[in-house]
C-alpha cells in the first residue's frame, strides 16, 4: 500500500467520521428532517444518514452543528469554536455528498441545491472569520502562531543561528 493510497484511506475515514458527529447531534437534537433513516448500507450512523436531495437545507444544519461548538477563551468569554476546525465538518459533508454523487451518477440531482449548500456554508463562515478578527483586533485572541507571527526572513535566520551553533559545538 503506498503513501497516497493510505493517506486517502484515512482521509475518507476521518470524512466520513466527522460527518457521523454532525448527523449524531441532528437526532441528538430532533432535527432529523433532512435525513434518511432505517439505512443498513454504510456509512451511515445508526441507520441515520444525509438525504442528498436535501442539501439545500443540509447546509442549515451544518452550520447549526457549527454554532453548538463553542470554546472558552483565556480571558473567560465563551466563542464560538475556531473556524479552521469547524471547516472540517463542512469538507466532511461536502466530501460524502462528492462520494454519493459518484456512486449515484445516474441519479438527478439539482445543482443548484449544491450551490445553494455551498453558499449558506461560504456565508457562515465568512462570518464567523469576521468574529474572529474582531476578538484578535480587541487582543481576546491569539492573532496567530509560526509564520502568520514572524516573517519568513526570520526563520531563515533563526536557522542559521540554529547551524551556526550545532557546528561550533562539534
Amino acid at each position: 500500500m503506498t503513501t497516497d493510497t493510505r493517506y486517502n484511506q484515512k482521509y475518507a475515514e476521518n470524512n466520513i467520521r466527522y460527518a457521523k458527529e454532525v448527523i449524531e447531534w441532528l437526532v441528538l437534537v430532533g432535527k432529523a428532517s433532512n435525513l434518511k433513516s432505517g439505512l443498513n448500507i454504510q456509512p451511515h450512523h445508526d441507520g441515520w444518514w444525509f438525504d442528498w436531495q436535501k442539501i439545500n437545507k443540509i447546509a442549515d444544519d451544518v452550520c447549526d452543528y457549527c454554532s453548538s461548538k463553542r470554546r472558552k477563551l483565556k480571558c473567560g468569554k465563551i466563542v464560538n469554536e475556531s473556524k479552521h476546525n469547524l471547516s472540517r465538518y463542512k469538507t466532511a459533508v461536502s466530501y460524502c455528498l462528492i462520494t454519493y454523487r459518484v456512486e449515484h451518477a445516474d441519479e438527478i440531482f439539482a445543482h443548484a441545491k449544491v450551490e445553494d449548500y455551498n453558499m449558506t456554508c461560504k456565508h457562515f463562515f465568512d462570518s464567523m472569520k469576521k468574529q474572529e478578527n474582531v476578538l484578535k483586533a480587541k487582543g481576546l485572541m491569539k492573532i496567530g502562531t509560526g509564520v502568520d507571527v514572524f516573517s519568513e526572513e526570520f526563520y531563515v535566520d533563526w536557522l542559521a543561528l540554529l547551524d551556526y551553533r550545532q557546528s561550533s559545538r562539534r
